[in-house]
């Protein structure tokens, strides 16, 4: 899968279905607008990659309920699918764990 050309296709789509239901009055406007939707330039902004490093991990809900920062219930809250309540805990990353310590 080429990202470009889904992003290609995922554009032209959109550009179609707004096209469909705008009329306009005035000719200048529609002009305007569509002068801007040909040039791409109304709708979106044009793409970018952008690498950043993974936030560090925090301590685990455990640790916190056993250091009695964290009410025992707290981590069977945050679980990595809330509807089953059998799922892995959530880790914090640091700076959550770090927020949580200072409060």
């Amino acid at each position: 899968m080429n990202p470009f050309e889904v992003l290609a296709h995922v554009q032209e789509q959109y550009r179609t279905y707004v096209q469909t239901f705008q009329r306009f009055q005035n000719s200048r406007i529609e002009q305007w607008i569509g002068e801007r939707l040909a040039d791409g330039t109304l709708l979106w902004k044009p793409p970018y990659v952008q690498l950043s490093r993974p936030f560090a991990a925090g301590e685990p809900f455990a640790d916190l309920v056993a250091a009695g920062i964290l009410h025992p219930r707290t981590p069977g809250v945050f679980r990595r699918a809330v509807d089953d309540p059998a799922s892995l805990p959530y880790t914090p990353h640091r700076h959550q764990t770090e927020a949580v310590r200072r409060i």
